[in-house]
């Protein structure tokens, strides 16, 4: 029998990994109305953390008012709901676990802000969330909620968003979305996407359009969806510029340093932009699992596992181009983008096997260390025309690009009998 429960415990161990789970299964829904119960589609729902009302997610509700957040990490949250005219919504606070993993908010509705005319003030501001006939718009540079963070952490709260860390993004749950840069495609996909995501300050960005449903104008391969990272470029006249530094702490610190210039001179256009960044992420969980005998359905023996690691960062982001307006119609550009990236992953894995009775069967003690160095030069030059008439639109373009990754991973496996002596011990180095 131990043998079996050996076995089942190694199957076990890979299947889980040391860095982390997705939070499938955990649904928060609900439905958000105006006075006389007309459906509040235009309005915005954010996704709080209790502790301190931290945005996590945002939600835009349908043409019925519906809104949901999918997998989303245990803890205690607050729904906030704002509209243009009304007056803000905050839910009780509520928990969402193992138990509670699909939460439905009672009806909200909202009622018009009560306002009193002293004086009259035109001011003009976008909204965060657009709804488009064809496209939600995320206003990165209308939000406070954005300051300070990185380009992927927009994107991780933005609506219908899903980020995987090891494989790229997903759009309303499909995989294969296509990313684009200022209306260009990238080359760019799965982790070298989601570092150089992560190494773009948010301050940076002017908007993200993002389409479900992309239309004939866009390329067959970006059925899943697209979307359209708007980099910000400054249409004044000569010189131009921003420096910025964020510091954010939590467990670890996450400092960030970002500058940009523009200088404009009539048909002429030049732009740079450069980024640092330095956070250190961590993952900490805990794996508790039963498993019973056939047939019988008696305990045969407990899982138990308990992980940690640490995960540095560093990234440098620069990005440079000129533009030349031949004509009023017509622009052509080069563009020049180059990535840097180290991270070092030090974890360290420590779990038990007990029966029925709470005794030790198996201990094992797993250690994993890897570090990754990646580098990308992108080179492109552009070319677009606008014809009057029909406003369609003619584009070339020339990409050059030059993609560099070195991950080197040490994992170490020692596995103990019931009486602490070694029973096993696994090696493996992987250089990629």
């Amino acid at each position: 029998m131990k043998q079996s429960v050996f076995l089942l415990f190694t199957c076990i161990l890979f299947s889980t990994g040391l860095f982390g789970q997705q939070n499938t299964g955990t649904k928060i829904s609900g439905k958000v109305s105006v006075d006389k119960n007309s459906p509040a589609r235009n309005a915005t729902v954010y996704l709080l953390r209790q502790q301190d009302s931290a945005t996590i997610k945002i939600a835009v509700p349908d043409d019925n008012g519906l809104f949901e957040f999918e997998n989303i990490a245990p803890g205690n949250y607050i729904v906030n709901v704002t509209h243009t005219g009304y007056s803000n919504y905050y839910s009780d606070a509520f928990s969402l676990d193992e138990k509670h993993n699909s939460i439905a908010v009672p009806g909200i509705v909202l009622h018009t802000a009560a306002t009193t005319l002293a004086a009259i003030t035109i001011a003009a501001k976008k909204p965060f969330i657009e709804r488009k006939i064809d496209r939600l718009v995320v206003n990165v540079e209308s939000s406070i909620v954005s300051t300070g963070s990185t380009l992927l952490e927009v994107l991780e709260r933005s609506p219908g968003v899903m980020v995987n860390q090891e494989s790229g993004l997903n759009l309303k749950g499909k995989s294969g979305v296509t990313v684009m840069i200022d209306g260009k495609p990238t080359p760019l996909s799965g982790a070298d996407l989601i570092i150089y995501l992560k190494s773009v300050p948010s301050s940076s960005i002017e908007r993200i359009d993002i389409i479900t449903n992309p239309s004939a104008k866009y390329d067959a391969s970006g059925n899943a969806g697209i979307i359209d990272i708007r980099f910000k470029k400054d249409k004044r006249q000569g010189y131009n510029g921003t420096f910025g530094i964020s510091y954010g702490q939590g467990v670890y610190a996450k400092p960030s340093v970002n500058i940009s210039m523009n200088i404009r001179k009539k048909e002429w256009n030049y732009f740079m932009s450069g980024a640092f960044n330095a956070p250190k992420n961590l993952t900490d969980f805990y794996i508790n699992r039963k498993f019973f005998e056939n047939g019988n359905g008696n305990l045969q023996s407990i899982f138990d596992q308990r992980s940690f690691t640490r995960q540095p960062q560093n990234s440098y982001n620069f990005r440079t181009g000129v533009d030349w307006y031949a004509g009023s119609k017509t622009v052509i550009g080069v563009l020049l983008n180059t990535n840097f990236y180290n991270s070092i992953r030090d974890g360290l894995s420590n779990a038990v096997i007990t029966d029925e009775d709470g005794l030790l069967q198996f201990k094992n003690i797993t250690s994993n260390y890897l570090t990754d160095k990646r580098s990308n030069l992108l080179g492109n030059i552009n070319f677009k025309h606008t014809f009057d008439t029909t406003g369609k639109e003619l584009n070339a373009d020339i990409d050059l690009g030059r993609f560099n990754a070195r991950p080197l991973q040490d994992i170490n496996i020692n596995t103990f009998d019931d009486n602490n002596a070694p029973l096993d011990n696994s090696k493996q180095k992987s250089d990629q």
